[in-house]
């Protein structure tokens, strides 16, 4: 898969980076939300993590931009250190797929990926 990491965390984006490489997928990064916009906009990704707590533009308004902007199917998986009810409702109502709690171990990551890629995909194929 071609992964885009949204995350301004440099240790976490480090790791995630190199894990997701590891397991045979391409990797971008970007640290800022508007950066991370333009990358998804003008890049084709199958799927992208996303923090929530962003400089520049925050997650939850991003990925709304990003759902309005051209990346309609791309399956967007959103970590957060934020843990809330209200915060992980905010987040799927802005249109990610799947919205998981920092700390995660970076195996779950990666099979929360393939998931939503997969889920995704049926999706595709049966809607056409």
């Amino acid at each position: 898969m071609h992964i885009l990491i949204i995350e301004d965390n440099q240790d976490i984006a480090s790791n995630l980076f190199d894990y997701l490489e590891a397991k045979g997928h391409t990797v971008d990064a970007a640290g800022w939300g508007i950066s991370g916009r333009h990358l998804a906009v003008v890049s084709q990704y199958d799927a992208i993590v996303l923090d929530v707590m962003l400089p520049g533009m925050d997650g939850i308004t991003l990925c709304r931009k990003l759902r309005e902007e051209g990346c309609k199917t791309t399956p967007i998986l959103m970590i957060s250190a934020r843990d809330s009810l209200d915060d992980k409702i905010a987040g799927l109502e802005a249109g990610a797929d799947d919205y998981l709690v920092k700390p995660v171990a970076l195996s779950e990551i990666e099979l929360r990926l393939r998931v939503v890629f997969r889920l995704r995909s049926n999706t595709k194929v049966h809607t056409s």
